[in-house]
């Protein structure tokens, strides 16, 4: 990258020949949609939750454009990035290096250091032949003290990377750039009474293969410290830096290091992309790629340099314009308040059209987050996005658009009931739209009842045979979960009800789980708590039901406490048993149905309110039911 300011008597030449550039970019990004599919771009996911979402996106360098600040007057406007680590370079080179770290604590963020470039003590030239690798140890060891020492700025986590791009700022060859890195790293060993930190590097200008195993080699033979192994890449094609993931771990097994893009964008030249909805479409694209198979990226860069010609928007790498231009936000830096809205756990893509790229996201809950970008524009204009195995229920829906003519950060709202299966939204298309939608079910109950209370404004939830069950996700976690159930319930019955009525259950594919029920037989209503196996013999607690009057509201709780496996219920207040131990089962489905069994045969019918649901001492759900009704035309 042509960063610092001896670079900018160039700027006027790619400025003169960005239109060239330009046109031969989207050349390439042509090929790259080609591959595109005709029609509707569509994506499939599962509503349940998998693994941790890896949020490889927050984090940011910047360049040196100027020798003075050009975080802090930016502070607002990046603070809403929710900056993790920002990386910065010429730390050596410019002043007010303490400057430059307090702007990025204040951020909120952690420091990544660029070991660059040489002062004039150690060389003539800042990408010079240093005088004494000594004397660079010593500043490096200096510079690491300084920040990670606990008796001086005490910072945590701090990381430094050994030079920027050392195959062009230097033009180094993998054994000069390894004089370099080893003096560094026994630099980092000297540091006394430090809080952690990494060091690494080779930060070089792209993943070149032998050039990367070259420097590795060196690294394992002298047996030297290196916390993540760092290079850049610019692709307009997000396939492009994938493949470069894969050729560096083709060089061997880095498990306990970081893998960090710490500077990464569609193109290392001043380009109109820079400015456009490409960029912001890119980086969407790039994290549904990559997100799985990096610790970091590194987006370069926060805030654009300033114009020679006073221009506001001038192609440079910045998500906001120079301040002198009024920090305008550009595409691109809404596609990070749009991917900061993910949620904690990522759910399985089933399908996926290739003209489109999509995180699907959820809390494990009632919750769910999904961030789409088309690269194209698809013959019938439109998205097709589905989610598998949603709840039914009333659920509000938050869609934010970066199209022409809308507002990026005002969502469109709608309200719609849903039966259950397969949830479907249908959203505009054209090239390089970006979509984020928020899904929240506002209440698993499709039809409200009278509450407990004779207030009016106090509902229950109505469960019969011709509505869905509540449903509740339970992102069970070990197989040794303790799970309590505590709800009211008013039955619909009388005594010539012979009808198996189901108050609960969770049940896996094989049969196996539980379920409570109460059933009409010779000696009157009797509620039975049941452990599912796949035996003759199902333990249970069996409850007679003598005074169980119809039309009156009645306190359930149910316990499962593991990893015992004590059953308990209580009801009315009253602890009817107690301390049944039994074999631990063999698992629990991850949906909890109440009032009725999973296959939707065997309706509690009558109503349920004030529901309590509890994981491991954790409250995961508490409802009563009280909201107003929403009508699915809404």
């Amino acid at each position: 990258m042509l960063k610092n300011n001896r670079k900018q008597i160039i700027i006027l030449f790619f400025l003169l020949i960005s239109t060239v550039a330009a046109l031969t970019l989207f050349s390439q990004i042509q090929v790259w949609q080609k591959k595109a599919e005709v029609g509707p771009a569509e994506a499939v996911f599962d509503s349940l939750p998998t693994k941790p979402i890896n949020r490889v996106w927050a984090n940011f360098s910047q360049g040196g454009e100027e020798q003075g600040l050009m975080l802090l007057p930016a502070e607002k406007e990046i603070k809403k990035l929710q900056p993790q680590v920002i990386r910065i370079d010429h730390i050596f080179d410019y002043p007010s290096l303490d400057e430059r770290v307090n702007e990025i604590i204040s951020l909120g963020a952690t420091p990544f250091l660029s070991l660059s470039y040489f002062p004039s003590f150690i060389a003539n030239d800042p990408v010079g032949t240093p005088n004494s690798y000594q004397e660079w140890e010593n500043l490096v060891a200096k510079t690491i003290q300084k920040y990670s020492g606990k008796a001086e700025r005490n910072l945590g986590n701090v990381y430094y990377e050994v030079w920027n791009e050392p195959d062009l700022f230097g033009k180094m060859d993998p054994n000069t750039y390894f004089a370099l890195y080893k003096a560094s790293a026994q630099a980092a060993q000297k540091c006394q009474a430090c809080n952690p930190f990494k060091i690494g590097g080779p930060a070089i200008t792209t993943l070149k293969k032998d050039w990367m195993n070259s420097f590795l080699t060196l690294v394992r033979q002298q047996n030297l410290r290196l916390d993540f192994i760092s290079w850049h890449s610019y692709q307009t094609n997000p396939r492009k830096t994938l493949s470069e993931t894969e050729t560096l771990k083709s060089l061997g097994n880095f498990t306990n290091k970081e893998l960090i893009i710490s500077e990464w964008g569609s193109s290392p030249k001043v380009s109109p992309l820079h400015d456009s909805t490409f960029d912001a479409c890119h980086a969407i694209s790039s994290v549904a790629l990559l997100k799985n198979y990096l610790n970091k990226i590194f987006t370069f860069e926060l805030v654009d340099g300033p114009s020679p010609e006073q221009k506001k928007y001038w192609g440079r790498w910045g998500l906001l314009t120079h301040k002198t231009s009024g920090l305008t936000p550009k595409p691109k830096y809404f596609s990070y308040l749009y991917l900061n809205k993910l949620l904690e756990f990522e759910t399985n893509q089933a399908f996926i059209t290739p003209s489109l790229s999509a995180i699907s996201s959820t809390d494990g809950k009632e919750n769910f987050v999904i961030v789409t970008c088309s690269s194209v524009n698809p013959n019938e204009s439109t998205i097709n996005l589905k989610l598998d195995k949603l709840p039914p229920g009333i659920y509000s829906i938050n869609t934010y658009s970066l199209l022409q003519n809308r507002n990026p950060l005002i969502p469109m709202i709608s309200k719609t009931s849903f039966n259950g299966g397969e949830f479907k939204l249908k959203l505009p298309a054209s090239a390089n739209s970006i979509h984020l939608i928020e899904l929240t079910r506002t209440s698993p109950s499709l039809i409200k009842a009278p509450g407990r209370s004779d207030n009016p404004n106090d509902f229950s939830a109505k469960v019969t045979s011709f509505l869905p069950p509540l449903v509740f996700p339970i992102n069970f976690q070990t197989g040794s979960d303790d799970l309590q159930v505590d709800f009211w319930f008013k039955s619909n019955w009388n005594k010539t009800d012979f009808q198996k009525h189901v108050l609960l259950e969770n049940k896996v594919s094989t049969g196996k789980g539980f379920s409570a029920w109460v059933q009409n037989e010779d000696s009157g209503f009797v509620l039975h708590f049941e452990i599912l196996t796949d035996t003759p013999e199902k333990p249970e607690i069996r409850v007679p039901l003598p005074s169980w009057p119809s039309n009156s509201w009645h306190h359930l709780i149910f316990r499962i406490d593991n990893p015992q496996l004590i059953l308990k219920l209580i009801l009315d207040n009253q602890e009817v048993a107690n301390n049944l131990q039994l074999d631990k089962p063999t698992g629990f489905d991850n949906y909890l149905y109440l009032g009725s069994d999973s296959n939707g045969e065997n309706s509690a019918e009558g109503s349920i309110d004030d529901v309590l649901i509890r994981l491991n001492n954790q409250t995961l759900f508490e409802k009563d039911f009280n909201q107003t009704p929403v009508p699915a035309s809404e």
